[in-house]
């Protein structure tokens, strides 16, 4: 249960900056290649939340 919540933690950690992405880059100076670089660690952050959750569950 424990490591759903922090899946979906992260899913819901990362859903704002895609909503938000222009502003950040222009607040940070970012161009979209680097927002880029820096949004998909939030994925690869929420895919190995997923994988640990699956492995972790008991099977029925």
């Amino acid at each position: 249960m424990l490591l759903f919540v922090g899946g979906l933690i992260s899913y819901l950690d990362c859903a704002p900056y895609s909503m938000t992405a222009s502003v950040i880059t222009s607040a940070l100076g970012f161009v979209p290649a680097q927002f880029g670089i820096v949004y998909s660690s939030f994925f690869v952050r929420y895919a190995v939340f997923c994988f640990i959750s699956k492995r972790s569950t008991p099977a029925n």
